[in-house]
């Protein structure tokens, strides 16, 4: 009967151990999720400030922060630049694609043709018949793009 008490009791103490050990476990990884959250909202709020220090208070005369500034507007220029280059990438398929089905780009009906390829409304139709336009819309700039410059309808736009 000791024998059974014993091996009971060890049983006991080695699943207690278990449940200890997990708890702290649980507790270490709760606290380094808090851990995480804080850091990444930490970096968010020092974007924003970031962002707000170049829209409104960058000072010419402090060279340190002329140059982060500068660095800034020549990174911004550059991704301009790319989202330009994107879209006459995408014209330009688009329109091997129009060529290679052998379609002439223009209005259905009248089939006067479209220099843009975004023309909403042919004026050779007497009814306003919508041209066939491009098969797939032109990438545009995302809209936090313009959120960053503090352009109206952005998050960084003024709220004075």
């Amino acid at each position: 009967m000791k024998i059974l008490q014993t091996l009971g009791s060890t049983i006991t103490r080695t699943v207690e151990q278990l449940v200890e050990k997990n708890h702290r476990a649980a507790m270490v990884n709760r606290i380094r999720l808090v851990i995480k959250n804080e850091s990444e909202s930490s970096t968010r709020l020092y974007e924003e400030l970031g962002r707000y220090y170049f829209d409104h208070l960058r000072d010419p005369e402090n060279k340190e922060t002329e140059r982060l500034c500068g660095s800034i507007e020549e990174h911004e220029a550059r991704i301009h630049r790319a989202f330009g280059k994107m879209a006459e990438v995408a014209e330009e398929a688009r329109a091997a694609k129009e060529a290679a089905a052998g379609e002439a780009p223009g209005c259905e009906a009248c089939g006067e043709g479209y220099s843009c390829g975004d023309c909403s409304s042919c004026s050779g139709c007497a009814d306003g018949e919508r041209l066939a336009g491009p098969s797939a819309p032109l990438p545009a700039e995302p809209a936090f793009y313009g959120a960053q410059k503090g352009e109206e309808g952005g998050e960084a736009a003024d709220d004075e």
